[in-house]
């Protein structure tokens, strides 16, 4: 069977790019956990620790490796469960720190206090909750622990702060009491415990340019390998990075070896909620696929529903599809985008 690679979340998008990694014939994905599993409804993180343990005591085979590329609980998970079984992971400390919304701006805002934007916790019980000091309008409140934006809602006075902070109430538990239950194994700081997981906070609006940095830490040393929308890097899926960590290697990456220069990852998006009467089929997703070298569509919604109603999302937009797309420059990349969301055939009719 050679070497058993447990994945968080596996679906068969992810699975088809891990088959395609170098060395992969060497590799067996096993799927550990669906996804609607880990990210349906209120998340109950000791409850799905336990119901993956449970499936790998099942596994009669040798466990190589757990990992996964989800956000959380999927983050947190992966750390504690390769500790379980004695595999290289990340640290669970370092990842929480950075996740948590609120603790994170605390630790970067000793080292580049000029660059940070004013921030501060909210009272969700206050009835009158007012900004935190040092915070002005336009802000966005939201909960210490989200994804995708979950929960995050912008204000530009008080009354839409009152309206925010009902919303947010009705929100913050959903990831909350999960990451309450990843907290409580930690020691963490005073200020910092006495928080919980189900708190919020308050961040001015930022301005500036918003780039993805893409790395990885390897035995204490920190390497970046991409900056901006990159799906792909030198030819190399940055799955590359995350089973050659699983692994316990430091990963390689090769350069200038890809098909194309340059690559991306798009969301294809709607700003206001719908009926979805149709959305394009695999058949047709297949034939634009081979048509744009490339590419890969992976369609996010169902017909006969609407739009909204999914977990992990902003409280903004209803992501539609994720569409990969790749070039020889950037201008090629951008001009595949564009024809590729023009033959997609959505009907979406408006509420």
């Amino acid at each position: 069977m050679g070497t058993n690679i447990f994945v968080l979340g596996l679906d068969e998008l992810n699975h088809q790019a891990l088959k395609k990694l170098p060395g992969a014939e060497n590799y067996t994905f096993h799927q550990l956990l669906t996804f609607d599993e880990l990210q349906g409804g209120s998340i109950a993180v000791n409850e799905l620790l336990e119901e993956a343990e449970r499936r790998l005591e099942d596994f009669d085979g040798s466990i190589d490796a757990i990992v996964g590329y989800w956000d959380f609980p999927v983050t947190a998970m992966v750390p504690i469960l390769a500790d379980r079984y004695g595999l290289p992971s990340a640290n669970l400390k370092g990842i929480v720190t950075v996740e948590h919304k609120y603790w994170s701006r605390v630790e970067q805002q000793r080292v580049a206090d000029e660059e940070v934007p004013g921030f501060g916790l909210i009272d969700l019980n206050d009835e009158e909750a007012r900004l935190p000091e040092g915070v002005n309008y336009p802000a966005w409140i939201k909960p210490i622990k989200s994804t995708s934006s979950e929960g995050a809602y912008r204000v530009t006075d008080d009354a839409e702060l009152q309206e925010a902070v009902a919303e947010e109430r009705e929100v913050v538990d959903r990831m909350g009491g999960g990451f309450n239950e990843v907290l409580e194994r930690l020691e963490l700081p005073d200020e910092i415990a006495e928080i919980g997981g189900s708190a919020a906070m308050m961040e001015e609006e930022a301005s500036g340019s918003m780039l993805t940095v893409e790395g990885f830490s390897y035995q204490g040393e920190v390497e970046v390998y991409g900056v901006i929308d990159s799906h792909t890097y030198e030819g190399t899926s940055n799955h590359a990075c995350m089973v050659d960590l699983g692994l316990g290697r430091e990963p390689q990456m090769p350069a200038q070896n890809g098909e194309f220069r340059t690559a991306a990852t798009w969301f294809l998006r709607r700003f206001e909620d719908g009926y979805i009467k149709r959305v394009p089929t695999a058949e047709e997703v297949r034939a634009i696929e081979q048509k744009y070298p490339g590419t890969t569509i992976q369609i996010d919604k169902e017909a006969d529903r609407p739009l909204s109603g999914d977990p992990a999302e902003d409280a903004y937009s209803f992501a539609l599809a994720e569409i990969f797309t790749a070039g020889q420059s950037e201008e090629e990349m951008i001009e595949t985008y564009e024809k590729v969301i023009e033959e997609l055939n959505f009907e979406i009719e408006d509420l």
